[in-house]
């Protein structure tokens, strides 16, 4: 750079200091929202939709499906204590079987906390 025009020094030292543009586009975040859904998707391993169709409806409104441990634990959250106490009488009769049958992997039990 010795002896060289500062014009064409100037010019060199921008072509490799260019400041990155700002990204102002929802795409990252929409990515990311993306990623964290099918994440979810995947921990609850695809039993969220066979707890939709298979448990009663008035039940189904009131539990939300977490995850699938890879140990066949299936995380259910409940309202209140009545629906835990109205599923576990669903799950005795035949619940669990059926649970079981749509499930891909090996199901254990089912586990139901009670959070709002």
């Amino acid at each position: 750079m010795i002896g060289k025009d500062p014009a064409a020094q100037v010019k060199t030292l921008r072509k490799f200091r260019v400041a990155k543009p700002v990204d102002r586009s929802l795409k990252a975040t929409v990515e990311a929202l993306t990623k964290d859904l099918v994440k979810a998707a995947r921990a609850r391993g695809g039993m969220d939709g066979a707890w939709a169709e298979l448990v009663p409806p008035t039940l189904e409104s009131a539990s939300w499906v977490e995850k699938l441990t890879p140990g066949g634990i299936l995380c259910v959250r409940v309202r209140d204590a009545a629906t835990r106490y109205e599923l576990e009488v669903w799950l005795r009769s035949g619940g669990l079987d059926a649970l079981r049958a749509r499930c891909s992997t090996t199901l254990r039990r089912v586990k139901m906390e009670v959070r709002k």
